[in-house]
């Protein structure tokens, strides 16, 4: 598939596969007159990249993942591999946390600004620097 059904079918642009090509992130193969072709491999690739993104993963890692992906995790890179993935982990895990609790304070909010409760609205935007 071209550049152009590739960039609609995936709601992203051009400028972004030229990024991820310079990373090297995404490698499209190229056709007779040098334009990029991109293939059902390139769109899970890309989807797991923009997943990786999201997740706050920086470029470094996501090349380590997507090597992970390409080669067997071989004794050398073990520990390594370990460490990403436990640090990666804990991140999830904090922000999670996070978002939990921001959930539960808006939850909060919009109760005290219904007049539910008598939860003084102040003290519950207070409790926002506590997180």
């Amino acid at each position: 598939m071209n550049t152009a059904d590739f960039c609609q079918l995936m709601a992203t642009t051009r400028d972004t596969l030229r990024f991820y090509d310079q990373k090297n992130l995404l490698k499209s193969k190229r056709n007779a007159n040098n334009y990029r072709q991109y293939s059902e491999s390139d769109q899970i690739t890309f989807k797991i990249i923009h997943n990786l993104q999201h997740a706050g993963l920086t470029i470094a890692e996501i090349k380590s993942v997507l090597f992970l992906r390409e080669q067997p995790v071989t004794s050398d890179c073990h520990d390594e591999t370990v460490k990403l993935i436990q640090s990666k982990r804990n991140e999830f895990h904090h922000e999670q946390e996070f978002y939990n609790s921001s959930k539960r304070l808006t939850d909060e909010m919009l109760n005290s600004l219904s007049g539910d409760t008598d939860q003084d609205l102040n003290q519950l935007i207070e409790q926002l620097g506590n997180l």
